[in-house]
Order: structure tokens, then C-alpha cells, then sequence
């Protein structure tokens, strides 16, 4: 949208009119003003933005590989869409898409890529007013179509332009029988885990501030229920300025062979020291798993 600019000629003539127009209407009046007084005048101007004009929300993100993340892993020509709908854009070479001309509310995003998994995302869009920080914020971290058999991966991201940075851990528990404890800290059976041998286990990428995803694979299989929770590591360590679990926008989604098994919200919780978030519980033998989805400090694992 373009203004035609006004020479400093007119600017009379429109005070003018503009006179006028208040002094018939009566929003003027012929009471002195004394020199003690106050005019205020509102002066109400458009906001111009460089390419969007102020309206229905945007929705922008960045599409990229869940087990490399943003910086060296976006994907280009993923098709992002608001589900049911014709409103549909292709990511570009930097994995960045943008869909606009969308009502308010909470919709429903689809990304697909060949070769990927494709991806459902939930996000509550807000009207743009046409600064950045309007603009709703969703990246899409995409699983690569490589499981088979009895093979999980577990995708955690969190934060967002208006959440302050803050470290959370993806904690995964092996079976009783077989323990190891995969969460990022070394020591006995604990630690980054082994794809490639025993645990059968391992983190692919490790976040400390929410840039990037944290993903944990399973390569193989023990029989019993593997625990999967997410670890406030910050409020667990004692850092306490650091927004709560349940203000951490955190998102866990968890692929089989077969693709999108399951997607998770961190749910809502007045227990702001709360350390651990209890996503799931997985047999991962028979592929059954049982949402827990609970905020608290109790430590859910079994050793």
C-alpha cells in the first residue's frame, strides 16, 4: 500500500478544511484557551509493512530435518497447508514458508515432503498488526521416512519468539530388565546412548535453549516399557528464573515405521518447580503406547 506524500504547500489548506469540518460538528468550540491549557490532538496514521499489510494472521516457520535441525538442516519445497483448505505454500531453499490471509483462531497445519514423514501441527493464530512480533511463529522439524520394523523416533521442541530461552532434556528410560537412563548426562548406564550397539538408543541432536529440536531414536528394541519424559533441566539444576514447564510452548512427537504415531502438547499446570513432564509410556515390542502426559517433580523412571 502506497501514500502519495503531501507537499508542505497543502498542509494549510488541509487544516483548514479539517477546521471546519470540527467547528460544524461541534468538536470545537469559540471558549478561549488559556496559556496554562493543554490540546492534545490524536493523529491516527496506517501501519505500513514492508510485505504484508495489517489483517487476518500469518502463520511462518522454518521446515527442517528433525535429527540435524535449523541451521544446516532446512528442507526446501516441503508443501505446508492449513488443513482442508487450497492455502497451501512451498518452503523455500532457507526451509522458510508463510501462509496469510488466515482468520484467527486455532488451526490445523499439514507438512508434507517425499522422503519425509508427514507432520500435523496444531497452532493458534493471532491477528497480524503488521510488526514481526505479530506474526504467528510454527517451525516444523520433519522426520525422515528411514525407520523400520521396531523402530521409534521421539522429536522434542520448544520456546518461540516471546519464550525466554531455557534448557529442557528429552529423558528416555529403558525396560527394567535392560537399564540405561538416555538423558544427555554421562555416567553408569546413563548418558547419549549407543544406535549402533546397546542401549540400542541414542540422542541424535541435543538443544540447550529450544533452537533446535532434541531427538532421541530407538534402533532396536528390549522387551518392557520404555518411559519417556522431558526434563526441566534448568529448574533442575536450580534456576528458578526461568519460565515453568508449562510455559515452554514444548511439543513431542513420536514416529514408527508407519509415520506420525503420536503428537503431544505440554498440558497446562499450576506447579511452576515442577522438573519433569511424563510425555508417555511405550511397549515398544508390540508398538502399544500409553499417553501419560502429567506435569510434577516425581521422577518417573524405574531405577
Amino acid at each position: 500500500m502506497h501514500f502519495p506524500r503531501l507537499r508542505f504547500t497543502l498542509v494549510p489548506l488541509i487544516l483548514l478544511i479539517l477546521g471546519s469540518a470540527f467547528w460544524s460538528s461541534g468538536y470545537l468550540s469559540s471558549a478561549p484557551v488559556s496559556a496554562h491549557s493543554a490540546v492534545n490532538i490524536n493523529v491516527y496514521l496506517p501501519v505500513i509493512s514492508n510485505n504484508f499489510q495489517a489483517g487476518p494472521a500469518i502463520i511462518s516457520g522454518v521446515v527442517y530435518d528433525a535429527t540435524i535441525g535449523k541451521e544446516s538442516g532446512a528442507l526446501a519445497g516441503a508443501q505446508v497447508c492449513i488443513q482442508n483448505t487450497t492455502n497451501c505454500e512451498t518452503s523455500e531453499a532457507d526451509g522458510s514458508y508463510s501462509l496469510g490471509g488466515i482468520n484467527n483462531g486455532l488451526h490445523t497445519v499439514v507438512a508434507t515432503l517425499n522422503g519425509y514423514s508427514t507432520l500435523v501441527r496444531q497452532v493458534t493464530a493471532t491477528t497480524y498488526n503488521g510488526t514481526p512480533q505479530s506474526i504467528t511463529t510454527l517451525d516444523l522439524a520433519l522426520s525422515a521416512n528411514n525407520l523400520s520394523g521396531n523402530q521409534y523416533r521421539i522429536v522434542l521442541t520448544w520456546g518461540g519468539p516471546d519464550i525466554q530461552a531455557m534448557d529442557l532434556d528429552g529423558n528416555l528410560w529403558l525396560p527394567a530388565a535392560t537399564p540405561y537412563y538416555i538423558n544427555q548426562v554421562s555416567g553408569t548406564n546413563a548418558g547419549k546412548g549407543n544406535c549402533s550397539a546397546f542401549p540400542d538408543a541414542c540422542i541424535d541432536i541435543d538443544s540447550q535453549d529450544g533452537s533446535k529440536p532434541e531427538t532421541i531414536s530407538i534402533s532396536q528394541v528390549h522387551s518392557g516399557t520404555y518411559i519417556y519424559a522431558v526434563q526441566h533441566y534448568d529448574i533442575a539444576s536450580g534456576n528458578h528464573n526461568k519460565p515453568p514447564l508449562s510455559q515452554s510452548n514444548a511439543h513431542v512427537d513420536v514416529y514408527d515405521a508407519n509415520g506420525l504415531m503420536a503428537s503431544f502438547d505440554v498440558p497446562p499446570s499450576s506447579d511452576n518447580a515442577a522438573v519433569f513432564w511424563h510425555v508417555f509410556n511405550l511397549d515398544a515390542v508390540n508398538g502399544s503406547l500409553t499417553p501419560v502426559n502429567t506435569i510434577s517433580s516425581t521422577y518417573p523412571g524405574p531405577y
